[in-house]
C-alpha cells in the first residue's frame, strides 16, 4: 500500500514540474505575444449613391475584419474580410436602410501577432438603398453585394450591384470585343454556373465572366497582314516585329513641338488636348508651365528614362502640371472609388490614393491602349509584370472595353505615324488586346 501511495506522490510531483516548466512557458508566450494596433482613420465615404469603407493600414496586418452592428451596438448583423488594398482604397458597403455602426479589426493570418482590438464605432446611416437596388422598406431585410469579375468585359447598361434576400434577378450580359460571353460562374475555374439570383441565395456573391473567342475571320491586309489568324503570344510577337520596323527615333526635346501636332485640338489649331483632364490649353511650349510631357508609364516604375520608350510619341502625352505632379505622379493605375478627388478647372477628372491613380472614364481606354502598345513594342517590358504599372491586366482590358477608340485617338495615331513611322495597333484594331490578353 505504501508503495502505491509513494508512486502516486511521485506521479503528481512529475506532472507539477512538467506543468511549471512547459505550461508556464506557454502562458508566458501568449502573454508576451505582440498585439496589432487597432485600425485608425476609419472612414465611410458616400460616392455615387454608394458607401465605401476605408481605414489606415496597420503594420504586420494582412487582413481586416469589418463588423456591422445594429443601432444599439449589441448585435453583429454582418462581418466580412477585406484585404489591405481594399482597406486603403475603399470597399463598397452593401447594407439595407437604417442606422448601423461599423468597426474594423486588424488580423495577422500567420498568427505571429495577436488580433487587434476593434476600432472605434463609425456611424452608418442609410436612408435609401444603394444604387441599382430595389428599395428596402424593412431595415431587417438582408441586402447582399454582387461583385462582377468581368475578365476584360464591360457592361453597356445599368446593372445591380446588390440584391435583397428572397428576390429574383437575372444576371446581366456583358460585352467584350472579339469574344462571346459564355456565362457567369461562382468560381474562377468556371465549374459552378449561375444564371440568376433567387430565394436560395443568401450571401455576398462573386461571379466570374467566362468568354470564348469568336470564330471570326481575323485576316488583315496591308500594315497588319503578317498578324492574320494569330492570337496570344504569337500575335504579340508578330505585332512587335511590325511596329518596330522603319521607326524614326524621336527625342524628348522634339516632343515639345511634335505633341503640338499630334495632340492638336481639332477645334482650335493653337491648342492641345490634355490627357486625363481632356482640357484644351495653349499649345506653344512655355517651359512646362501650361503642359508637361507625361510618361503614361511612370519612369520610376519602368526600364526607360527620356529615350527609347521614354521619348516614344505614342507613349508621351501633354498633361496638366498639377494632374501630373500631384494626382498621377508615380502612382500605378487602378480603380479608386473612394480616393481623393483631383480637379481641373473645378471639374473632377480623376481620383487617387497613396498607391493608385484612376483617370476619368473618357481617358481610361486611351491609358490602357498606351500600356498595351508599350508591352508590345518594347522587349524590355517582358521583364515587367503588368502589375508594375496597374492593378491587373483585367483592369486594363476593362478600361479598354469601357472607353472605346474615338476620333481623336484615330487622328493622333495617324499623326504619330507621320512623325515616327509606326502605329499603335490597339487603336487600329481594338480586338488585338483581347486576342492577346483576354
Amino acid at each position: 500500500m505504501k508503495k502505491i501511495i509513494k508512486t502516486f506522490i511521485l506521479l503528481f510531483a512529475f506532472v507539477g514540474v512538467f506543468t511549471f516548466l512547459f505550461g508556464c512557458d506557454q502562458a508566458a508566450t501568449n502573454d508576451n505575444q505582440k498585439k496589432l494596433e487597432a485600425p485608425e482613420d476609419v472612414n465611410l465615404t458616400f460616392v455615387d449613391d454608394n458607401y465605401y469603407l476605408s481605414c489606415s493600414l496597420v503594420e504586420n496586418a494582412d487582413t481586416y475584419v469589418v463588423y456591422i452592428y445594429n443601432s444599439t451596438k449589441n448585435v453583429t448583423v454582418k462581418h466580412f474580410n477585406i484585404n489591405p488594398e481594399e482597406a486603403e482604397n475603399g470597399k463598397r458597403i452593401i447594407q439595407s436602410s437604417g442606422l448601423w455602426y461599423v468597426t474594423v479589426k486588424a488580423v495577422d493570418s500567420t498568427k505571429e501577432y495577436a488580433d487587434s482590438e476593434e476600432s472605434e464605432y463609425v456611424e452608418l446611416s442609410i436612408e435609401k438603398p444603394n444604387s441599382g437596388t430595389t428599395p428596402v422598406d424593412n431595415p431587417d431585410e438582408n441586402v447582399y453585394s454582387i461583385n462582377y469579375v468581368l475578365n476584360g468585359g464591360a457592361f453597356s447598361g445599368e446593372v445591380k450591384y446588390s440584391y435583397t434576400e428572397g428576390t429574383n434577378y437575372i444576371l446581366p450580359t456583358p460585352v467584350k470585343s472579339g469574344a462571346a460571353f459564355i456565362g457567369w460562374y461562382l468560381d474562377a475555374y468556371f465549374v459552378n454556373e449561375i444564371k440568376a439570383i433567387n430565394e436560395n441565395n443568401k450571401e455576398d456573391l462573386n461571379v466570374f465572366a467566362k468568354w470564348e473567342f469568336k470564330d471570326t475571320d481575323n485576316t488583315y491586309t496591308g500594315y497588319y497582314a503578317e498578324a492574320s489568324n494569330l492570337k496570344g503570344s504569337q500575335l504579340k510577337a508578330s505585332l512587335r516585329k511590325i511596329i518596330s520596323r522603319n521607326v524614326s527615333s524621336t527625342t524628348y526635346e522634339q516632343l515639345k513641338t511634335y505633341l503640338q501636332y499630334t495632340d492638336q485640338d481639332p477645334k482650335n489649331s493653337k491648342n492641345v488636348i490634355l490627357i486625363f483632364s481632356k482640357g484644351s490649353v495653349k499649345g506653344a511650349w512655355d517651359g512646362g508651365n501650361t503642359w508637361n510631357r507625361e510618361h503614361m508609364w511612370p519612369q520610376s516604375l519602368s526600364w526607360f528614362k527620356t529615350s527609347g520608350a521614354g521619348s516614344d510619341v505614342h507613349h508621351i502625352r501633354p498633361v496638366d502640371p498639377t494632374v501630373n505632379s500631384t494626382y498621377h505622379n508615380n502612382r500605378k493605375y487602378g480603380n479608386v472609388p473612394s480616393g481623393t478627388v483631383g480637379k481641373f478647372n473645378n471639374i473632377e477628372v480623376c481620383r487617387y490614393s497613396s498607391n493608385y491613380f484612376e483617370p476619368q472614364d473618357s481617358a481610361k481606354g486611351d491609358t490602357a491602349r498606351i500600356i498595351f502598345y508599350l508591352l508590345t513594342r518594347y522587349s524590355e517590358s517582358d521583364s515587367y509584370s503588368v502589375t508594375a504599372v496597374a492593378q491587373s491586366m483585367s483592369l486594363l482590358l476593362e478600361w479598354h472595353n469601357l472607353d472605346p477608340v474615338d476620333d481623336f485617338e484615330i487622328r493622333r495615331n495617324e499623326r504619330s505615324f507621320e512623325k515616327q513611322g509606326n502605329r499603335n495597333p490597339f487603336i487600329d484594331h481594338p480586338e488585338f488586346a483581347n486576342f492577346i490578353w483576354g
